[in-house]
């Protein structure tokens, strides 16, 4: 799931990822939120791990040390994102499918 995530962003212009990519932005914008409200750095993890291209091969001690989290810690966060991400994607594929295709596609601001 994770490799679809990072393929949605680095593939955004591709239609077959339009869905997948427009659930990526909801879930930034949901990050960037909950770092407002909880004083956290998720968003900054999350982009670390899904936006970066140079960052995709490097393993799992690695990332932990490089964003000073254990590794435990990494592997729960890792799991809340493709939560959000799995959430987003149903929301986006009812809209499309609803017809509230232009509301998905105004999101597309990255």
């Amino acid at each position: 799931m994770e490799q679809m995530m990072r393929e949605a962003v680095h593939s955004r212009r591709n239609p077959i990822y339009a869905e997948a990519y427009a659930a990526m932005l909801r879930s930034y914008d949901f990050w960037k939120l909950y770092d407002h409200i909880e004083h956290s750095n998720m968003l900054g993890i999350f982009k670390r791990l899904y936006w970066d291209e140079d960052h995709s091969a490097d393993t799992q001690v690695k990332l932990s040390i490089d964003l000073g989290v254990a590794e435990r810690t990494l592997l729960r966060y890792r799991k809340q994102f493709v939560r959000a991400f799995l959430y987003n994607v149903e929301e986006v594929h009812g809209e499309m499918r609803s017809g509230d295709a232009g509301r998905v596609a105004s999101s597309g601001r990255r």
